[in-house]
């Protein structure tokens, strides 16, 4: 890494607060000033701003308590709406038409309208292939819109805004090679903050292969804790850090109850938070499919701080796991918390800038210009102009005959310019093409992803589902629902059972709450006679647990025409993100903190709504 000649201060921003800092280069990486500040709940959401004027003062009351801070500052983002591609394309030495290349490349990577999106990209390495040597480049695309909540809260505050990067390139910069870590040629590093998200990257010898980010992390299980037990979210944090993972809670000292639900929630947290760690890296290595294998891991962020956490999810994952910081950590500030921070301080490899052009130029921090042929073709006429008039002075020619041959030479020259730029015209009308293609058909999309992962959220946890059948319209879709055709809108039918029919109700209550739905019908709830033998839909035992079918009804979309309904359906996954699956034989047993309930024979049926 290169020492800046000027300060430069990193902003690492997640649901937890505002942490910022200012380092020096000298061999390796220091902190030389760090501040923090915490954020209200729900300024930030699962990595985005959704509060910007509440952040906006955050960052004021930040500079105004700590006046040594630079004003010029390099922004870490790290959330859903992000995309890091690599792709591969012929080596190309013309800088300008690379940058054409990447982003004509970009349409068919990024799912995303282009118009949305804001791109930065990074070259990588050349490598041979069966067709021949090409150039690995690293793509980065993410929601014009998310950035633009950014740029607006850090400029409301009176900051500089120099870039924004991503938050994962910046951990890699800050702790690769740094701190005894050594990376070998051959081996990848998986690297994760567990603090108010978790924040995965898997790199090799320097370059990001992979990075995702994740809304599970520190933060949650301390919300968890806070509700539990009816305790501040500062306390909360304070028990989590004590209780920790590597001592017998019988020999902790502390109000035993909150000792104990303390260690359940961390036990939990680990086992959830390493799932996601793990399915993160079988997709990596479905995506590279012959590349090297992640060897370790590296553990940062706040979670480094209790003890026991990083030997916990190094046995789940069954990699060593070491821990990571920077240097220069101040006192009172949780290890790990600045790694984010530090790394966004510095530039280098991986690193992107996530600015919109406009914002580039008004920075002074000019990117890749996608207006290079109109560059040129305006230098070239300029030169053209220039030599004919330094010509004409220079040899006073004053022949019309001549006159005409300089013009004559002039037009030939630019009909031979237009006709070597043909290609350019086909490029940008092959460009626009797509965009309106893309364009159609994100029109007509329902963001399933979001309404899945909110049901997901609110689901009791004694409610098992055998089958989710989604469809954007009543006549889309393989739904047999009675009530599936009272409204037109997108909807969710749901099949599955709980522990009563007052569990029926409490979760028809939860449906109504998920984002999105405007309404909740109940189709069925039944409860087999005891002995019948019978079974609930899916798989659900209708001896035991009241079996029921309802549907969920969201927000209507605009479809163009019954021939662009398009229909999801989704295996069903209980809360922990186990399969919902009943076991084949006996009773399905609750989640966990639920028990069973028997109540007597009932059927209801019809029309139920919440």
């Amino acid at each position: 890494m290169a020492q800046r000649q000027k300060p430069l201060v990193g902003l690492d921003i997640d649901p937890v607060g505002v942490r910022a800092a200012q380092v020096s280069v000298n061999g390796h990486l220091s902190v030389t000033l760090a501040a923090h500040t915490p954020l209200e709940p729900g300024v930030v959401r699962d990595g985005e701003i959704a509060d910007v004027e509440a952040l906006t003062e955050a960052l004021k009351a930040l500079y105004r308590d700590n006046k040594g801070l630079d004003k010029r500052v390099r922004v870490g983002v790290a959330n859903q709406k992000i995309v890091v591609r690599t792709i591969e394309l012929p080596p190309i030495e013309d800088r300008k038409e690379l940058d054409a290349a990447v982003r004509f490349q970009a349409q068919d990577e990024i799912p995303m309208p282009l118009d949305q999106a804001v791109l930065d990209w990074q070259p990588l390495d050349v490598i041979d292939t069966e067709n021949g040597p090409r150039q690995r480049i690293l793509l980065v695309a993410a929601r014009r819109d998310m950035i633009e909540r950014v740029v607006a809260a850090v400029k409301g505050a009176g900051l500089r805004l120099e870039g924004v990067d991503l938050g994962a390139f910046a951990m890699i910069r800050a702790l690769d090679g740094q701190a005894g870590e050594v990376v070998y040629s051959d081996e990848a590093v998986l690297y994760a903050e567990v603090g108010g998200l978790t924040n995965l990257a898997v790199a090799k010898g320097g370059q990001c292969l992979f990075t995702r980010a994740s809304g599970t992390g520190l933060e949650g299980l301390a919300v968890e804790l806070a509700e539990r037990r009816g305790l501040t979210l500062e306390h909360a944090r304070g028990w989590l850090g004590h209780v920790g993972l590597d001592r017998p809670v019988q020999h902790i000292e502390g109000d035993r109850e909150i000792v104990e639900d303390a260690r359940h929630i961390l036990e939990d947290g680990v086992r959830r938070i390493s799932a996601e760690i793990r399915q993160s890296l079988d997709f990596h290595h479905m995506q590279t499919s012959g590349g090297a294998g992640v060897a370790r891991a590296v553990l940062t962020g706040g979670a480094i701080a209790i003890s026991g956490f990083a030997e916990a999810i190094g046995a789940e994952l069954g990699l060593p796991v070491g821990r990571g910081s920077v240097a220069g950590e101040p006192e009172g500030v949780t290890p790990g918390d600045l790694t984010i921070a530090a790394g966004l301080a510095v530039g280098g490899m991986p690193g992107v800038n996530l600015l919109p052009a406009d914002e580039r130029r008004a920075a002074g921090t000019g990117g890749r210009s996608g207006g290079a042929v109109y560059a040129v073709l305006a230098a070239m006429g300029l030169i053209l102009l220039l030599s004919a008039a330094l010509v004409v002075s220079g040899n006073g020619v004053d022949s019309k005959r001549a006159e005409l041959a300089i013009v004559s030479s002039q037009a030939d020259q630019a009909e031979k310019t237009a006709a070597a730029l043909q290609s350019y015209t086909t490029f940008a009308s092959l460009r626009q093409n797509r965009v309106d293609t893309v364009r159609s058909l994100v029109q007509n999309r329902f963001d399933w992803a979001h309404a899945l992962g909110e049901i997901a959220r609110t689901l009791p946890k004694n409610v098992w589902l055998s089958s989710l059948d989604g469809s954007v319209s009543a006549t889309a879709g393989n739904t047999s629902s009675s009530v599936r055709s009272a409204l037109p809108n997108p909807a969710v039918d749901i099949v599955g059972c709980t522990t009563s029919q007052s569990d029926v109700a409490r979760m028809m209550s939860a449906m109504r709450r998920v984002d999105g739905v405007v309404r909740v019908s109940l189709q069925s709830s039944k409860k087999g006679s005891s002995g019948s033998g019978t079974s609930g839909g899916g798989g659900c035992n209708g001896d035991q647990h009241p079996s029921f079918t309802m549907t969920l009804f969201f927000a209507p979309v605009a479809v163009s025409s019954p021939s662009t309904a398009t229909t999801a359906t989704a295996a069903a996954t209980t809360p922990g993100g186990a399969p919902a699956a009943a076991p084949a034989t006996g009773t399905p047993a609750p989640a966990a903190g639920a028990t069973a309930a028997t109540t007597p024979s009932t059927t209801t049926s019809g029309g139920g709504t919440q």
